[in-house]
Protein backbone atom coordinates (compact mmCIF):
# COMPACT_ATOMS: atom_id res chain seq x y z
CA UNK A 1 0.00 0.00 0.00
CA UNK A 2 1.11 3.46 -0.71
CA UNK A 3 1.30 6.42 1.52
CA UNK A 4 -1.11 9.67 1.73
CA UNK A 5 -0.38 11.51 -0.82
CA UNK A 6 -1.93 14.40 1.50
CA UNK A 7 -1.02 15.31 4.75
CA UNK A 8 -3.98 14.99 7.65
CA UNK A 9 -4.55 17.77 9.85
CA UNK A 10 -7.57 16.49 11.85
CA UNK A 11 -9.31 13.84 13.05
CA UNK A 12 -12.48 12.13 14.62
CA UNK A 13 -13.71 9.31 16.65
CA UNK A 14 -16.89 7.57 15.59
CA UNK A 15 -18.16 4.71 18.05
CA UNK A 16 -21.07 2.00 17.35
CA UNK A 17 -22.73 1.56 20.55
CA UNK A 18 -24.10 -1.23 20.14
CA UNK A 19 -24.66 -4.71 22.90
CA UNK A 20 -22.31 -7.25 22.07
CA UNK A 21 -23.09 -9.68 25.10
CA UNK A 22 -25.22 -12.58 24.32
CA UNK A 23 -28.66 -12.99 24.68
CA UNK A 24 -31.59 -14.75 26.40
CA UNK A 25 -29.72 -13.62 29.81
CA UNK A 26 -29.70 -15.72 33.21
CA UNK A 27 -29.36 -13.93 36.58
CA UNK A 28 -25.35 -14.60 36.58
CA UNK A 29 -23.07 -12.40 39.51
CA UNK A 30 -22.11 -9.79 38.27
CA UNK A 31 -19.90 -9.07 35.27
CA UNK A 32 -20.04 -12.63 34.66
CA UNK A 33 -23.38 -13.28 32.26
CA UNK A 34 -25.08 -16.49 31.66
CA UNK A 35 -26.69 -16.47 28.14
CA UNK A 36 -26.87 -17.95 24.33
CA UNK A 37 -24.51 -16.70 21.93
CA UNK A 38 -25.97 -14.71 18.60
CA UNK A 39 -25.21 -15.93 15.48
CA UNK A 40 -24.52 -18.32 12.98
CA UNK A 41 -22.36 -21.73 13.32
CA UNK A 42 -20.95 -21.28 9.89
CA UNK A 43 -18.01 -18.96 10.06
CA UNK A 44 -18.27 -17.00 7.13
CA UNK A 45 -21.64 -16.68 6.79
CA UNK A 46 -21.64 -15.26 10.63
CA UNK A 47 -18.95 -13.17 9.58
CA UNK A 48 -20.58 -11.60 6.00
CA UNK A 49 -23.70 -10.85 8.37
CA UNK A 50 -21.73 -8.82 10.86
CA UNK A 51 -19.63 -6.76 8.07
CA UNK A 52 -22.98 -5.99 6.49
CA UNK A 53 -24.24 -4.92 9.88
CA UNK A 54 -21.06 -2.69 10.44
CA UNK A 55 -20.91 -1.24 6.73
CA UNK A 56 -24.98 -0.27 7.97
CA UNK A 57 -23.43 1.95 11.10
CA UNK A 58 -20.42 3.12 9.23
CA UNK A 59 -22.63 4.40 6.17
CA UNK A 60 -25.16 5.80 8.85
CA UNK A 61 -22.22 7.78 10.22
CA UNK A 62 -21.01 8.50 6.96
CA UNK A 63 -24.10 10.06 5.77
CA UNK A 64 -24.18 12.28 8.70
CA UNK A 65 -20.79 13.89 8.25
CA UNK A 66 -20.18 17.63 6.85
CA UNK A 67 -18.40 17.85 3.64
CA UNK A 68 -14.70 17.42 4.91
CA UNK A 69 -12.24 18.48 2.15
CA UNK A 70 -10.45 15.11 1.23
CA UNK A 71 -7.13 14.07 2.77
CA UNK A 72 -7.50 16.68 5.51
CA UNK A 73 -9.77 14.72 8.52
CA UNK A 74 -9.52 11.24 9.52
CA UNK A 75 -12.37 9.24 10.61
CA UNK A 76 -11.39 6.49 13.09
CA UNK A 77 -14.64 4.40 13.35
CA UNK A 78 -14.50 1.86 16.66
CA UNK A 79 -17.10 -1.13 17.15
CA UNK A 80 -17.29 -2.77 21.01
CA UNK A 81 -15.13 -5.81 21.56
CA UNK A 82 -16.90 -9.33 20.66
CA UNK A 83 -18.91 -7.57 17.70
CA UNK A 84 -17.84 -10.75 15.73
CA UNK A 85 -17.71 -14.25 17.24
CA UNK A 86 -20.75 -16.35 16.05
CA UNK A 87 -22.68 -19.01 17.84
CA UNK A 88 -20.25 -20.95 19.61
CA UNK A 89 -18.91 -17.94 21.52
CA UNK A 90 -15.30 -17.48 18.81
CA UNK A 91 -15.11 -18.77 15.72
CA UNK A 92 -13.93 -22.62 15.25
CA UNK A 93 -11.53 -23.56 12.42
CA UNK A 94 -9.36 -26.71 11.42
CA UNK A 95 -6.42 -26.57 10.50
CA UNK A 96 -5.94 -30.08 9.40
CA UNK A 97 -8.21 -30.46 7.31
CA UNK A 98 -9.13 -26.99 6.29
CA UNK A 99 -12.90 -27.57 6.36
CA UNK A 100 -12.96 -23.84 7.37
CA UNK A 101 -9.71 -21.59 6.49
CA UNK A 102 -8.48 -19.29 9.45
CA UNK A 103 -11.64 -16.99 10.48
CA UNK A 104 -8.91 -13.56 10.74
CA UNK A 105 -8.66 -14.01 6.77
CA UNK A 106 -12.06 -14.11 6.01
CA UNK A 107 -12.79 -10.86 7.74
CA UNK A 108 -9.43 -8.98 6.20
CA UNK A 109 -11.05 -10.15 2.97
CA UNK A 110 -14.54 -8.91 3.35
CA UNK A 111 -13.38 -5.69 5.49
CA UNK A 112 -11.73 -4.79 2.01
CA UNK A 113 -14.55 -5.29 -0.33
CA UNK A 114 -16.94 -3.75 2.14
CA UNK A 115 -14.95 -0.36 2.64
CA UNK A 116 -12.74 0.41 -0.85
CA UNK A 117 -10.65 2.71 -0.98
CA UNK A 118 -12.38 4.62 -3.60
CA UNK A 119 -15.50 5.52 -1.27
CA UNK A 120 -13.82 5.71 2.16
CA UNK A 121 -10.68 7.21 1.61
CA UNK A 122 -10.30 8.67 4.65
CA UNK A 123 -11.42 6.08 7.06
CA UNK A 124 -9.27 3.69 9.32
CA UNK A 125 -11.27 1.12 11.02
CA UNK A 126 -11.15 -0.33 14.47
CA UNK A 127 -13.40 -3.68 14.31
CA UNK A 128 -13.75 -4.64 17.91
CA UNK A 129 -12.75 -8.11 18.09
CA UNK A 130 -13.00 -11.32 16.84
CA UNK A 131 -12.29 -14.75 19.10
CA UNK A 132 -11.15 -17.81 17.65
CA UNK A 133 -9.83 -21.44 18.16
CA UNK A 134 -8.03 -23.95 16.48
CA UNK A 135 -9.20 -27.10 17.27
CA UNK A 136 -9.07 -30.46 14.58
CA UNK A 137 -12.27 -32.13 16.78
CA UNK A 138 -14.02 -29.45 18.19
CA UNK A 139 -16.70 -32.31 19.34
CA UNK A 140 -14.66 -34.11 21.45
CA UNK A 141 -13.30 -30.88 23.08
CA UNK A 142 -16.61 -30.05 23.65
CA UNK A 143 -18.18 -33.42 25.05
CA UNK A 144 -15.00 -34.51 27.00
CA UNK A 145 -15.86 -36.00 30.48
CA UNK A 146 -13.46 -32.68 32.56
CA UNK A 147 -15.27 -30.43 29.99
CA UNK A 148 -18.46 -31.38 31.11
CA UNK A 149 -17.37 -31.61 34.98
CA UNK A 150 -16.14 -27.78 34.37
CA UNK A 151 -19.71 -27.09 33.00
CA UNK A 152 -21.33 -28.44 34.99
CA UNK A 153 -19.88 -27.10 38.08
CA UNK A 154 -19.89 -23.67 37.21
CA UNK A 155 -23.40 -24.23 35.84
CA UNK A 156 -24.36 -25.74 39.45
CA UNK A 157 -22.62 -22.82 40.94
CA UNK A 158 -24.49 -20.05 39.03
CA UNK A 159 -27.78 -21.13 39.84
CA UNK A 160 -27.26 -21.95 43.57
CA UNK A 161 -25.77 -18.14 43.57
CA UNK A 162 -28.51 -16.63 41.93
CA UNK A 163 -30.53 -18.85 44.53
CA UNK A 164 -28.66 -17.36 47.56
CA UNK A 165 -28.83 -14.17 49.49
CA UNK A 166 -26.16 -12.40 51.35
CA UNK A 167 -23.21 -13.50 52.92
CA UNK A 168 -24.41 -17.07 51.20
CA UNK A 169 -24.42 -15.56 47.81
CA UNK A 170 -20.83 -13.93 48.42
CA UNK A 171 -19.22 -16.92 49.14
CA UNK A 172 -20.63 -18.87 46.19
CA UNK A 173 -19.43 -16.01 43.95
CA UNK A 174 -15.91 -16.59 45.54
CA UNK A 175 -16.08 -20.14 45.00
CA UNK A 176 -17.34 -19.80 41.11
CA UNK A 177 -14.58 -17.42 40.52
CA UNK A 178 -11.82 -19.55 41.97
CA UNK A 179 -12.77 -22.30 40.32
CA UNK A 180 -12.50 -20.31 36.91
CA UNK A 181 -9.26 -19.53 37.24
CA UNK A 182 -8.43 -23.18 38.43
CA UNK A 183 -9.55 -24.16 35.50
CA UNK A 184 -8.06 -21.39 33.50
CA UNK A 185 -4.74 -23.06 34.57
CA UNK A 186 -5.68 -26.04 32.48
CA UNK A 187 -7.64 -24.65 29.97
CA UNK A 188 -9.62 -27.30 27.39
CA UNK A 189 -8.48 -24.45 24.06
CA UNK A 190 -6.83 -21.53 23.66
CA UNK A 191 -8.69 -18.91 22.13
CA UNK A 192 -7.14 -16.00 20.22
CA UNK A 193 -9.25 -12.64 20.92
CA UNK A 194 -7.86 -10.21 17.97
CA UNK A 195 -9.23 -7.16 17.09
CA UNK A 196 -8.66 -6.26 13.45
CA UNK A 197 -7.88 -2.86 12.30
CA UNK A 198 -8.48 -1.83 8.57
CA UNK A 199 -7.06 1.67 7.42
CA UNK A 200 -7.50 3.16 3.75
CA UNK A 201 -5.08 5.36 4.41
CA UNK A 202 -1.74 3.24 5.74
CA UNK A 203 -0.96 1.98 8.43
CA UNK A 204 2.95 0.94 9.83
CA UNK A 205 5.34 -0.97 11.33
CA UNK A 206 8.34 -0.73 13.47
CA UNK A 207 11.12 -3.01 11.60
CA UNK A 208 10.59 -0.85 8.74
CA UNK A 209 9.21 1.66 6.40
CA UNK A 210 6.30 -1.12 5.29
CA UNK A 211 2.74 -0.05 4.95
CA UNK A 212 -0.03 -1.95 5.36
CA UNK A 213 -3.74 -1.95 4.72
CA UNK A 214 -4.65 -4.64 7.89
CA UNK A 215 -3.48 -6.02 10.62
CA UNK A 216 -4.55 -7.20 14.22
CA UNK A 217 -4.00 -6.80 17.84
CA UNK A 218 -4.02 -10.03 20.66
CA UNK A 219 -5.75 -9.36 23.41
CA UNK A 220 -4.15 -11.15 26.48
CA UNK A 221 -5.99 -11.28 29.69
CA UNK A 222 -9.35 -13.36 30.05
CA UNK A 223 -12.44 -11.61 31.71
CA UNK A 224 -14.30 -13.37 33.85
CA UNK A 225 -16.79 -12.18 31.77
CA UNK A 226 -15.53 -12.94 27.99
CA UNK A 227 -18.10 -16.10 27.58
CA UNK A 228 -20.59 -17.09 29.01
CA UNK A 229 -21.08 -19.34 32.37
CA UNK A 230 -23.72 -21.55 30.91
CA UNK A 231 -25.76 -21.67 27.93
CA UNK A 232 -29.36 -21.81 28.90
CA UNK A 233 -30.39 -23.02 25.80
CA UNK A 234 -28.51 -26.46 26.14
CA UNK A 235 -30.66 -28.65 28.74
CA UNK A 236 -31.30 -31.99 29.27
CA UNK A 237 -34.54 -31.75 27.13
CA UNK A 238 -32.97 -30.09 24.38
CA UNK A 239 -29.25 -29.44 23.67
CA UNK A 240 -28.09 -27.11 21.17
CA UNK A 241 -24.85 -26.73 19.94
CA UNK A 242 -21.71 -26.86 22.38
CA UNK A 243 -20.28 -23.51 23.17
CA UNK A 244 -17.55 -22.04 24.58
CA UNK A 245 -17.83 -21.35 28.35
CA UNK A 246 -15.57 -19.49 30.80
CA UNK A 247 -14.20 -22.45 33.05
CA UNK A 248 -12.65 -23.74 28.98
CA UNK A 249 -11.04 -21.20 27.92
CA UNK A 250 -7.28 -19.53 28.20
CA UNK A 251 -5.61 -16.77 25.95
CA UNK A 252 -2.15 -17.16 24.94
CA UNK A 253 0.68 -14.84 26.67
CA UNK A 254 2.09 -12.33 24.93
CA UNK A 255 6.03 -11.53 25.48
CA UNK A 256 5.96 -7.96 26.19
CA UNK A 257 9.18 -7.97 27.83
CA UNK A 258 10.83 -5.48 24.32
CA UNK A 259 7.81 -3.70 24.53
CA UNK A 260 4.65 -3.98 22.47
CA UNK A 261 5.26 -2.37 19.12
CA UNK A 262 4.02 -4.53 16.09
CA UNK A 263 6.77 -5.40 13.42
CA UNK A 264 4.31 -7.57 11.40
CA UNK A 265 0.86 -6.78 10.57
CA UNK A 266 -0.24 -10.72 12.02
CA UNK A 267 1.87 -10.51 15.43
CA UNK A 268 0.16 -10.27 18.94
CA UNK A 269 1.63 -6.62 19.64
CA UNK A 270 -0.92 -3.67 20.12
CA UNK A 271 1.25 -0.58 18.99
CA UNK A 272 1.62 0.64 15.23
CA UNK A 273 1.94 3.59 12.89
CA UNK A 274 -1.26 5.65 11.64
CA UNK A 275 0.10 7.64 8.34
CA UNK A 276 -1.06 10.71 7.84
CA UNK A 277 1.04 12.26 4.66
CA UNK A 278 3.59 10.84 2.73
CA UNK A 279 6.28 10.98 5.18
CA UNK A 280 4.37 11.73 8.73
CA UNK A 281 2.40 9.32 11.04
CA UNK A 282 1.75 9.06 14.73
CA UNK A 283 1.60 6.03 17.22
CA UNK A 284 -1.82 4.47 17.51
CA UNK A 285 -2.37 1.59 20.43
CA UNK A 286 -5.34 -0.93 20.62
CA UNK A 287 -5.58 -1.98 23.97
CA UNK A 288 -8.32 -4.36 24.21
CA UNK A 289 -10.93 -4.42 27.44
CA UNK A 290 -9.23 -6.23 30.53
CA UNK A 291 -5.78 -5.67 28.53
CA UNK A 292 -6.27 -1.72 29.81
CA UNK A 293 -7.60 -2.50 33.17
CA UNK A 294 -4.56 -4.34 33.87
CA UNK A 295 -2.38 -1.76 32.49
CA UNK A 296 -0.99 -3.42 29.26
CA UNK A 297 0.28 -0.75 27.40
CA UNK A 298 0.74 1.79 30.67
CA UNK A 299 3.04 -0.53 32.59
CA UNK A 300 5.54 -1.35 29.09
CA UNK A 301 5.55 2.08 28.04
CA UNK A 302 8.89 1.80 29.51
CA UNK A 303 10.12 -1.09 27.33
CA UNK A 304 9.31 0.46 24.42
CA UNK A 305 12.84 1.01 22.34
CA UNK A 306 11.40 4.58 21.41
CA UNK A 307 9.94 5.68 25.05
CA UNK A 308 11.87 8.78 25.76
CA UNK A 309 13.42 10.29 29.13
CA UNK A 310 11.24 12.15 31.29
CA UNK A 311 13.18 15.77 30.56
CA UNK A 312 13.39 14.90 27.21
CA UNK A 313 12.95 17.89 24.39
CA UNK A 314 9.07 17.96 23.99
CA UNK A 315 9.40 17.31 19.98
CA UNK A 316 11.17 14.21 21.09
CA UNK A 317 8.50 13.21 23.60
CA UNK A 318 5.67 13.79 21.10
CA UNK A 319 7.09 11.56 18.56
CA UNK A 320 7.74 8.84 20.60
CA UNK A 321 4.20 8.43 22.43
CA UNK A 322 1.15 6.82 21.78
CA UNK A 323 -1.33 9.73 20.02
CA UNK A 324 -4.46 8.01 19.76
CA UNK A 325 -5.00 4.74 22.72
CA UNK A 326 -8.34 3.10 21.34
CA UNK A 327 -10.31 0.78 23.64
CA UNK A 328 -12.53 -1.53 22.42
CA UNK A 329 -14.47 -3.48 25.30
CA UNK A 330 -17.54 -5.81 26.09
CA UNK A 331 -17.61 -3.93 29.97
CA UNK A 332 -14.55 -1.89 30.14
CA UNK A 333 -13.90 1.64 30.70
CA UNK A 334 -11.45 4.41 30.41
CA UNK A 335 -9.05 4.06 33.74
CA UNK A 336 -7.07 7.21 33.74
CA UNK A 337 -4.08 5.38 35.68
CA UNK A 338 -3.95 3.25 33.01
CA UNK A 339 -3.50 5.69 29.92
CA UNK A 340 -0.45 5.63 27.54
CA UNK A 341 -0.96 8.31 25.48
CA UNK A 342 1.32 11.17 25.44
CA UNK A 343 0.40 14.85 25.83
CA UNK A 344 -2.52 16.15 23.55
CA UNK A 345 -2.91 12.38 22.92
CA UNK A 346 -6.77 10.94 22.71
CA UNK A 347 -8.19 8.35 24.70
CA UNK A 348 -11.27 6.47 22.89
CA UNK A 349 -13.18 3.90 24.69
CA UNK A 350 -16.12 1.84 22.74
CA UNK A 351 -18.23 -0.52 25.20
CA UNK A 352 -20.79 -3.18 24.22
CA UNK A 353 -21.88 -4.08 27.25
CA UNK A 354 -22.64 -1.09 30.13
CA UNK A 355 -23.88 2.20 30.59
CA UNK A 356 -21.81 5.13 32.70
CA UNK A 357 -24.20 7.31 33.65
CA UNK A 358 -28.36 7.37 34.11
CA UNK A 359 -30.41 5.52 32.01
CA UNK A 360 -32.88 8.03 31.56
CA UNK A 361 -30.31 10.56 29.49
CA UNK A 362 -28.94 7.63 27.36
CA UNK A 363 -28.24 9.41 24.01
CA UNK A 364 -27.19 12.41 25.67
CA UNK A 365 -23.72 13.81 25.59
CA UNK A 366 -22.37 14.07 28.88
CA UNK A 367 -19.35 15.59 30.94
CA UNK A 368 -17.48 13.84 33.77
CA UNK A 369 -15.29 14.89 35.92
CA UNK A 370 -14.96 12.22 38.29
CA UNK A 371 -15.27 8.30 37.54
CA UNK A 372 -16.84 5.38 40.01
CA UNK A 373 -13.93 5.32 42.04
CA UNK A 374 -13.62 9.16 43.00
CA UNK A 375 -10.65 9.36 40.10
CA UNK A 376 -10.08 12.30 37.96
CA UNK A 377 -11.41 11.48 34.44
CA UNK A 378 -12.79 14.87 32.40
CA UNK A 379 -14.51 12.75 30.11
CA UNK A 380 -17.12 13.00 27.35
CA UNK A 381 -19.12 9.43 27.26
CA UNK A 382 -22.62 8.84 25.45
CA UNK A 383 -24.77 6.01 26.51
CA UNK A 384 -27.26 3.74 25.00
CA UNK A 385 -29.80 1.69 26.08
CA UNK A 386 -32.27 -0.77 25.20
CA UNK A 387 -34.99 -2.83 26.30
CA UNK A 388 -36.33 -6.34 24.67
CA UNK A 389 -39.94 -7.60 24.29
CA UNK A 390 -38.85 -9.59 27.12
CA UNK A 391 -38.20 -6.61 29.30
CA UNK A 392 -33.84 -7.21 29.33
CA UNK A 393 -32.20 -4.25 29.16
CA UNK A 394 -28.78 -4.18 27.13
CA UNK A 395 -26.62 -0.91 27.00
CA UNK A 396 -23.86 0.22 26.11
CA UNK A 397 -21.33 3.37 25.65
CA UNK A 398 -19.04 5.45 24.14
CA UNK A 399 -16.10 7.47 26.07
CA UNK A 400 -13.81 10.32 24.93
CA UNK A 401 -10.20 12.46 26.23
CA UNK A 402 -7.27 13.89 25.65
CA UNK A 403 -4.64 14.15 27.35
CA UNK A 404 -3.41 17.22 29.57
CA UNK A 405 -0.47 16.05 30.91
CA UNK A 406 1.03 12.12 30.35
CA UNK A 407 2.08 9.11 31.96
CA UNK A 408 5.88 8.59 32.63
CA UNK A 409 7.68 5.52 33.70
CA UNK A 410 5.27 1.83 33.60
CA UNK A 411 4.00 2.00 37.24
CA UNK A 412 2.17 4.87 38.53
CA UNK A 413 3.43 4.49 41.95
CA UNK A 414 6.88 4.72 41.14
CA UNK A 415 8.95 8.47 42.25
CA UNK A 416 9.35 9.76 38.76
CA UNK A 417 5.58 9.37 37.70
CA UNK A 418 3.77 11.56 36.08
CA UNK A 419 -0.25 11.80 37.08
CA UNK A 420 -2.34 11.65 34.30
CA UNK A 421 -4.72 14.59 34.04
CA UNK A 422 -6.97 14.46 30.62
CA UNK A 423 -9.41 17.22 29.61
CA UNK A 424 -12.65 16.74 27.66
CA UNK A 425 -14.08 18.09 24.34
CA UNK A 426 -17.11 20.50 23.93
CA UNK A 427 -20.00 18.27 24.50
CA UNK A 428 -21.82 20.08 21.89
CA UNK A 429 -19.78 18.77 19.12
CA UNK A 430 -21.22 14.93 20.00
CA UNK A 431 -23.38 13.87 17.60
CA UNK A 432 -25.73 10.91 18.30
CA UNK A 433 -27.56 9.05 15.32
CA UNK A 434 -29.65 5.92 15.56
CA UNK A 435 -28.71 2.99 13.21
CA UNK A 436 -31.59 1.48 11.41
CA UNK A 437 -31.26 -1.71 10.98
CA UNK A 438 -29.53 -3.39 7.78
CA UNK A 439 -32.26 -4.46 5.54
CA UNK A 440 -30.20 -7.62 3.98
CA UNK A 441 -29.53 -8.91 7.63
CA UNK A 442 -32.08 -10.21 9.93
CA UNK A 443 -30.26 -7.90 12.83
CA UNK A 444 -31.51 -9.93 16.24
CA UNK A 445 -30.01 -13.15 14.67
CA UNK A 446 -27.11 -11.72 15.62
CA UNK A 447 -27.08 -9.00 17.66
CA UNK A 448 -29.75 -8.83 20.80
CA UNK A 449 -29.63 -5.77 22.54
CA UNK A 450 -31.10 -3.37 18.92
CA UNK A 451 -29.47 -1.98 16.58
CA UNK A 452 -27.25 0.69 18.35
CA UNK A 453 -26.21 4.02 17.95
CA UNK A 454 -23.37 5.60 15.98
CA UNK A 455 -21.62 8.25 18.72
CA UNK A 456 -19.52 11.19 16.88
CA UNK A 457 -16.84 12.92 18.31
CA UNK A 458 -15.42 15.89 16.58
CA UNK A 459 -18.60 15.89 14.62
CA UNK A 460 -18.97 19.10 13.00
CA UNK A 461 -15.43 20.02 13.60
CA UNK A 462 -12.82 17.49 13.62
CA UNK A 463 -10.26 17.61 16.60
CA UNK A 464 -6.68 18.91 15.75
CA UNK A 465 -4.01 16.33 15.32
CA UNK A 466 -0.53 17.61 17.23
CA UNK A 467 2.66 18.11 14.81
CA UNK A 468 4.11 15.10 14.93
CA UNK A 469 7.76 14.77 12.35
CA UNK A 470 8.79 13.40 9.14
CA UNK A 471 9.02 9.49 9.55
CA UNK A 472 12.66 8.37 10.62
CA UNK A 473 13.58 4.73 10.87
CA UNK A 474 13.86 3.48 14.30
CA UNK A 475 17.46 2.43 16.29
CA UNK A 476 17.24 -0.76 16.43
CA UNK A 477 16.33 -1.74 20.58
CA UNK A 478 19.86 -1.91 22.65
CA UNK A 479 20.46 -5.42 24.62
Amino acid sequence: MQPPTSTYSKIRFIGYAIPTNPGNSKPAPPPATAGTYMGDLDNTTDITARVQVMKNAVDTAKASLPPDPPGEVINVFVAPEFFFGGRRGAYIWDPIFKTEGDPLITLQTQLAAAFPVADYPDWTFVCGTMPSARVVEWEKVADEPLTNVRNNVVRGLTEQWDAAFGPMQQAIQVMLVGFIQNCRANPSLTVHCRSVVHSNIGLGLFDDEQIVQTLNTQKTFASYEDFVLYDPSRTAEFMGPAVITEPMVAYPNIDLSNGDLKRAADDNYAIFRQFISPTGWFNMGVEVCLDHNNYRLRRNIVNNPFHPPKNADPTLRLASAIHVHIIPAMGGFIIPPAIAAGADGFVFNCDGQFAIGDPNNAGTPTVATTDTANVNLNCLFVDYNYVDSQQTTYQAHTQFARVATPAHTGDPHDGNATTVELTANDAADVSVVPVKPPAAVTLDHYFAGGPGAIHIYGATTPLEISSVPQLTPLAPPQG
